[in-house]
């Protein structure tokens, strides 16, 4: 599988987030959205820093078709939402 087959979304939108897609994005992944602690949050980063589609929830990121989950969240959140990532496969 080449780089640009993959199919990434970004969780947090903070510095960090921002720092992840705009990697992934020099590797030719295809960043297809991001989701912040809330979607207006998100949606104004989004326009602020050229990022990708802003989805409502983490929920609605992981059921959309990708193949990899960027977590870039305070590290209290990162054990649930990679265990919801494991789960949504």
């Amino acid at each position: 599988m080449a780089l640009s087959d993959i199919r990434a979304g970004v969780v947090g939108v903070g510095f960090i987030g921002v720092a992840h897609v705009e990697a992934l994005r020099r590797l030719g992944v295809d960043v297809v959205g991001v989701v912040g602690s809330s979607p207006e949050r998100a949606k104004t980063k989004a326009e602020a820093a050229n990022l990708p589609r802003v989805y409502e929830s983490y929920e609605s990121l992981l059921s959309d078709d990708i193949d990899v989950v960027h977590v870039a969240t305070p590290n209290h959140a990162h054990a649930d939402q990679v265990r919801a990532a494991l789960d949504a496969g």
